[in-house]
C-alpha cells in the first residue's frame, strides 16, 4: 500500500474535480490473508486518512446478486448474533485486562470497536427476483468415517435433484481436511459404481501422487531394485510386502528377486511399465488417476535429467512427493476446495464439513510487539510468539491485539464460506466441540440454541418453522436445522448428469520392445532396393530430390548425399540419374533451373485473410529475378485435372500482388516427363 498509495495520489492529483480517476473496491468481510500482509483497516480507514478527504465518495454495494433469498437470510442472522456473542466475550476480557493494569482505557476502547466496526455494514439485501433457497445445519456426533458418509448422502441427494457434480462445492479450512475428504469420496466411490451418482472430484491441493499405495508399492521397487542387500531396506521391504498382503518379514521368491534386479539398469519409464505388467495387483481401476500423473512425473523426470532410476528416487523424495494429480476444470466433478482459494467463486450448492476451526491465533504465530516499556525504547518492535502467556507481560498489548483480529480473520473465514453458496448451503458441526468457546462451532450452536419468539431473520419475511433465533424447523431425528424448501435444479438444457462411467479398467502397458522400432528413411520410398520404380515412389523421389537444388548442375551432388546418408541405394541412383537426362533435355525445364535466379522451393505464402490451409499456400519452386517470376508445381499422377491449373493460377495471382509484373505458371508431369505453361 506504502508503494501504491503515491500512485493513487498523483491520479487524483492530475484528474478534473468531476473525473472519477480512482475506484478502490473491496469488502472488510471478506479479509482472509491477513498472514499473507493483508490489513483491511487499510479499507476501512486508512484510505481516509491518506487520500484527500473531499475527493472521496464512498458507495456501499448492499445488495447481494449470488445468493437465494434464504441464504441471504440466513446468514444476515447468524453473522450478526455471533458479533453480539463475540462482541460481549472480547469486551469482558479486555475489560479484565484493562482491570489488572495490563491495558489503558484508551487501548481498550481501541480494540473493543474494532470487531462491531468491521461488521457495521454486513447487512445485505437480495437482488429482487431471486429463487427461493434451502440452509442446512447439521450437529454430529459421529464418528469420522460417518460424519463423512453422511457428507456423502448429501452430495447424493443434491445430484438426485438434478444439481451437477462441478456445481457443488465441498469447502474446507486446510488442506489436509481436503485431501481427508477426497480420499475417502474416492474410496466411496469404487465401492458404489452403478448406483447412478457421480463421485469425481476435481482438488488442486488434495489429491496427492504419493497418497496412492499403488504408486507406493511402485516407488519400494524401484527402491529395492537400487540396493536389495542393504539392511536400511527393511523398511522398504516391509511396505513391499504389506502391498502384496505378506508377513512383513517375509523373505521375497526367487521370481521376484530376479525381476527386481532386472529393474536395476532401466530406465525409469522403463520400470514403472514393467512393474505394472508384473505386479497387476497394482494395476487397479481406482488407481488409474494416480498412475497416470504418477507415469507423468517419470516421463518429466526423464526428459529434464539423466533417466536413472537412484537419481529418480532422490527427486522425488525432495520434489515428486509435493505432487498433486492434476484434472481439467471443466471435468463435471465435485469440486473440493480451502475457503482461501474459494473466495470471489460461487456454486449452485456449497457443503462446509468441517465447520470446527478456532478463533484464537494458531500454531504460535509471530507477531511484531511493540511496548512503551522504557526497556525496548531502543526497538521499534520485537518479534515475539504469541501465547496466553503475554496477556500479563510487557507485550500485553500486543496479545489482546493479535487476539482481537484473529477473531476477525476468523469470522471472515466462515463468512466467506457461507457466502459463495448460490442456492444451497450445508454446514456439519461437531456435537463435542475442540476449542470451547474459542471455536466457531460454538458460537454457531449458541446461536441455534437461544430460543426467542417471533424474531425474523430479515426485514422482508421470516423463514416458515418453530420460533428458534432463526425461526427455522429443527429435525430433532437427524440433529438437523433446516431453512427453506430443497431446490428442484432442473436441468434447462436437457442434459443429464454424468455418472462415474469408466472407460479404462487398468492402466495399458506394452512391452517397450513390442512397440517401438526404428523407421529409416528409406522405408518412405516404396521399392526403392528393387530394379524398377512404382510411379508414386518415383515421383515422390523425384520431388525430394528436386527440392533440395538449385540448379541441374547440383543433381549428381545431392543423389551422391542421399546414397551417403541411405535414402537411396546406388542402383536407384542409376535408375534415376537416367530418367534425368533424359528431362534435361527439355528446354523449357532446363530455363526453369538455369543460374541467375533467386529460388524458392517449399516456400510458404501467407495469405492477406484465411482462404486455404488455414492461411498458407506453399507452391514447390519458385524463382524471381527482378519484376519477372516463375512457379513449377510437382505432379506425381499421370491425370491432368483441371484443379492442377487452378492452383497455379492462383500461385501466380499471389506472386502479382507481390508486386512481380512479368509471371509465368508452369505444371511438370513428372512420371511422363510433359511440362505445361499456364496462360
Amino acid at each position: 500500500w506504502q508503494n501504491f498509495a503515491p500512485l493513487l495520489k498523483n491520479a487524483m492529483a492530475t484528474a478534473k474535480p468531476e473525473q472519477k480517476a480512482v475506484t478502490l473496491v473491496g469488502d472488510i468481510k471478506q479479509s482472509i490473508y491477513r498472514w499473507r500482509g493483508g490489513d483491511w483497516r487499510l479499507l476501512q480507514k486508512d484510505i481516509y486518512n491518506e487520500l484527500p478527504a473531499d475527493r472521496i465518495k464512498t458507495c456501499l454495494l448492499d445488495t447481494n446478486w449470488r445468493s437465494a433469498w434464504e441464504i441471504v437470510a440466513f446468514n444476515n442472522a447468524l453473522i450478526r448474533q455471533i458479533i453480539e456473542q463475540l462482541s460481549d466475550r472480547l469486551d469482558l476480557f479486555l475489560e479484565e485486562q484493562q482491570n489488572k493494569g495490563q491495558l489503558t482505557e484508551e487501548q481498550r476502547e481501541e480494540l473493543s470497536v474494532m470487531l462491531p466496526n468491521a461488521y457495521e455494514t454486513m447487512e445485505q439485501k437480495c437482488a429482487p427476483g431471486k429463487n427461493r433457497g434451502f440452509v442446512s445445519i447439521e450437529i454430529t456426533d459421529y464418528s469420522l468415517d460417518e460424519h463423512l458418509r453422511r457428507t456423502v448422502m448429501r452430495i447424493e441427494e443434491l445430484q438426485s435433484r438434478g444439481c451437477r457434480p462441478k456445481e457443488i462445492a465441498l469447502l474446507v479450512r486446510s488442506n489436509a481436511e481436503a485431501e481427508k475428504m477426497a480420499a475417502y469420496i474416492i474410496e466411496y466411490g469404487s465401492q458404489h459404481k452403478g448406483n447412478g451418482y457421480n463421485y469425481d472430484v476435481v482438488s488442486e491441493d488434495a489429491l496427492r501422487i504419493e497418497h496412492s499405495e499403488a504408486v507406493r508399492f511402485i516407488l519400494c521397487c524401484m527402491m529395492l531394485a537400487c540396493n536389495p542387500l542393504n539392511k536400511n531396506n527393511d523398511l522398504t521391504r516391509a511396505r513391499y510386502n504389506r502391498f502384496l498382503q505378506r508377513e512383513l518379514i517375509s523373505e521375497l521368491p526367487e521370481t521376484e528377486i530376479e525381476f527386481i534386479n532386472g529393474l536395476r539398469a532401466l530406465p525409469p519409464a522403463e520400470a514403472f511399465e514393467r512393474i505394472l505388467r508384473f505386479f497387476p495387483e497394482c494395476n487397479k481401476e481406482e488407481e488409474l488417476a494416480y498412475l497416470q500423473a504418477f507415469h507423468e512425473q517419470v516421463i518429466g523426470f526423464s526428459s529434464r535429467n539423466i533417466s536413472d532410476i537412484p537419481l529418480f528416487i532422490e527427486w522425488w523424495k525432495r520434489e515428486g512427493i509435493k505432487q498433486n494429480i492434476s484434472l481439467p476444470e471443466e471435468q463435471d466433478a465435485i469440486r473440493i476446495q480451502t475457503i482461501h482459494k474459494s473466495k470471489g467463486l460461487e456454486y449452485k450448492a456449497v457443503i462446509i464439513p468441517f465447520v470446527n476451526w478456532s478463533l484464537e491465533p494458531q500454531y504460535n504465530p509471530f507477531i511484531w510487539a511493540e511496548t512503551s516499556d522504557s526497556y525496548f525504547s531502543t526497538a521499534n518492535g520485537v518479534p515475539i510468539r504469541y501465547s496466553d502467556a503475554l496477556a500479563s507481560s510487557r507485550f500485553s498489548y500486543a496479545h489482546a491485539k493479535e487476539k482481537v483480529m484473529s477473531y476477525i480473520e476468523n469470522i471472515n473465514l466462515l463468512y466467506v464460506a457461507t457466502t459463495r453458496a448460490e442456492r444451497e448451503l450445508y454446514m456439519f458441526l461437531p456435537k463435542e466441540i475442540r476449542g470451547g468457546q474459542s471455536a466457531i462451532a460454538t458460537c454457531i450452536v449458541n446461536v441455534f440454541e437461544t430460543e426467542e419468539e417471533n424474531v425474523s431473520v430479515g426485514k422482508e419475511r421470516n423463514i416458515p418453522g418453530i420460533a428458534t433465533r432463526l425461526n427455522g424447523i429443527f429435525k430433532k431425528s437427524e440433529e438437523r436445522y433446516c431453512f427453506g424448501t430443497p431446490v428442484n435444479f432442473s436441468r434447462e438444457d436437457g442434459e443429464k448428469i454424468k455418472t462415474n462411467e469408466s472407460f479404462l479398467t487398468d492402466y495399458p502397458s506394452e512391452p517397450f520392445d513390442t512397440r517401438i522400432a526404428l523407421r529409416f528413411e528409406t522405408e518412405r520410398y516404396e521399392e526403392l532396393f528393387q530394379e524398377t520404380l512404382s510411379p508414386r515412389s518415383y515421383g515422390i523421389l523425384m520431388h525430394k530430390l528436386f527440392e533440395q537444388i538449385e540448379t541441374l548442375d547440383e543433381i549428381d551432388q545431392v543423389m551422391e548425399e542421399m546414397v551417403f546418408n541411405g535414402e537411396l541405394t546406388k542402383t536407384t541412383r542409376d535408375l534415376v540419374a537416367e530418367k534425368i537426362n533424359k528431362v534435361k533435355e527439355n528446354k523449357i525445364l532446363t530455363q526453369l533451373f538455369e543460374p541467375g535466379w533467386t529460388v524458392y522451393n517449399e516456400r510458404n505464402i501467407l495469405l492477406p485473410r484465411k482462404e486455404q490451409r488455414n492461411g498458407i499456400l506453399r507452391p514447390d519452386r519458385v524463382i524471381v529475378n527482378g519484376s519477372s517470376a516463375r512457379v513449377l508445381d510437382y505432379k506425381f499422377g499421370h491425370e491432368k485435372y483441371h484443379t492442377h491449373t487452378k492452383q497455379v493460377k492462383t500461385y501466380m495471382n499471389l506472386l502479382k500482388q507481390m508486386g512481380y509484373t512479368e509471371i509465368k505458371g508452369y505444371i511438370w508431369y513428372i512420371q511422363s516427363g510433359e511440362i505445361m505453361e499456364i496462360q
